[in-house]
């Protein structure tokens, strides 16, 4: 955390007046008036469906060291320090624009439907060896997350920035890439993820084509060759490009060369180089996720024995493809997310395991009118195989349970429970038997929740 002096904001734009403590420094600020403990200012933001104003008084009770909002409290204690501004979320662009107006430091911003933070986790551990490197913490890639995360760890010093791009409506991505300007910009997939927000994948690829915004004239954007949408929109774009991928077409190629339950052997060709890495996962989805890190260093101008030299430290994002030892079972735990891209993608890995397996599904959210048939396309993936039990947990998922009882293997095999907390006690048993267990699901059905209070 960089501690901010009160005087850092005196003079932007939007700042009407400042009451109270001066000689405050801040570190960390909170957005919800239930996370202001240890003494950090509430941002109080107004959108279409609340007005943070309403949370000051409760934030101030309950700890914050201050507020930026539009109200005037009467009454302000005088350790507290307000700073009334014509606009909050103008206030934080401000903020993040000002940490960030001297730094000399190449960007790389990134964004996709799915697999953001673990690639931005790898290009960070690529590109940070010997340099100094800030990117954004967990999935702090919103509207408000990154600049919030900016105000909150940017020191000035950085060489190097890494940063994932996401999107509940048009114009954030936008809005954060012209404050970061990058270097380099990727679009790694489109997937009918957050479709309740943007009605379709085309919707989707409008919005995640939104960080060309801010690319700087003399940057490069890559983008995922395999996807085509994402292919899509780099034959529309007219600046300087590259396509990674695994088809003949890109430029950047990689290919698996052996894989097996722990470990795979993958190999990356460009430029006519040839370079081979041995890599700590076994999942699809961890290969493309190191193909589509590995393209964003290599156009950064990153050495290959650098990257290479940075992979056997790798380890899988937590509840993202994690193995974990539970109990007597195995655990598979890709808990945090879900599409039914990703979710069939994941079976078919999951199938190529030996022993008994379990499969723990949870809903996917966000997925509007394409609910119904998003989760029946993951029944039909499972119909393919032949797993040993399947638990479907939570809302749209019934549909795979209605599904898989049509089939006389899984007619016996087949369970649903209404919500994670009803199934927190058969999941227990589940860990007591010799078996790799598969969790996935949306991050709001909680299963991650029931891997972490299992351990």
């Amino acid at each position: 955390m960089v501690n901010r002096d009160l005087s850092f904001f005196f003079f932007f734009s939007g700042v009407k007046r400042v009451h109270g403590a001066r000689e405050q420094r801040f570190s960390r600020y909170a957005s919800a008036s239930s996370r202001v403990g240890g003494g950090a200012p509430f941002l109080a933001f107004a959108t279409e469906k609340n007005d943070g104003n309403r949370y000051i008084e409760e934030a101030l009770r309950k700890g914050a060291s201050g507020y930026v909002g539009q109200r005037e409290i009467p009454g302000l204690r005088p350790e507290k320090t307000a700073l009334i501004v014509e606009d909050t979320w103008n206030f934080l662009l401000d903020g993040a624009r000002k940490a960030m107006e001297a730094s000399q430091a190449k960007i790389v911003a990134l964004t996709g439907s799915c697999g953001k933070t673990t690639t931005k986790e790898m290009t960070s551990r690529f590109l940070g060896r010997g340099r100094r490197i800030f990117s954004t913490p967990g999935s702090f890639n919103s509207a408000m997350g990154v600049p919030l995360s900016i105000l909150e760890g940017w020191k000035g010093d950085e060489e190097v920035g890494v940063f994932e791009l996401g999107a509940n409506g048009f114009g954030e991505i936008a809005r954060n890439s012209r404050l970061l300007r990058p270097h380099v910009a990727a679009l790694l997939n489109v997937h009918p993820v957050h479709v309740e927000f943007f009605r379709d994948e085309e919707g989707v690829l409008a919005a995640k084509k939104e960080i060309l915004k801010g690319l700087r004239e003399e940057g490069t954007a890559l983008f995922n060759g395999d996807d085509p949408y994402t292919l899509k929109a780099a034959k529309e774009y007219s600046g300087r490009k590259i396509l990674f991928g695994t088809g003949e077409e890109a430029e950047i190629r990689g290919r698996i060369l052996r894989r097996d339950g722990e470990s795979m052997d993958v190999q990356i060709r460009w430029n006519g180089k040839s370079r081979a890495f041995t890599l700590p996962f076994f999942l699809t989805s961890h290969f493309l996720n190191f193909l589509s890190a590995a393209s964003l260093a290599i156009a950064f101008g990153e050495a290959p024995e650098r990257i290479e030299e940075a992979v056997s430290g790798l380890v899988p994002v937590s509840h993202r493809g994690e193995i974990r030892k539970i109990r007597r079972a195995k655990v598979l735990d890709d808990s945090y997310n879900a599409n039914a891209d990703a979710f069939r993608m994941v079976l078919g890995d999951f199938a190529e395991l030996p022993g008994r397996k379990i499969v723990v599904a949870g809903e996917m959210l966000e997925l509007g009118e394409k609910s119904e048939g998003e989760h029946l396309r993951v029944a039909e993936k499972i119909l393919e195989e032949r797993f040993d039990g399947v638990y479907l947990v939570q809302g749209q998922a019934f549909r795979i349970y209605e599904r898989l009882r049509e089939d006389p293997w899984y007619r016996e095999r087949v369970f649903y429970y209404d919500q994670a907390k009803e199934f927190k006690e058969r999941f227990g048993r589940l860990l007591e038997e010799e078996q790799t267990v598969l969790v996935k699901g949306s991050f709001g059905t909680q299963l991650w929740k029931l891997v972490e209070e299992s351990q």
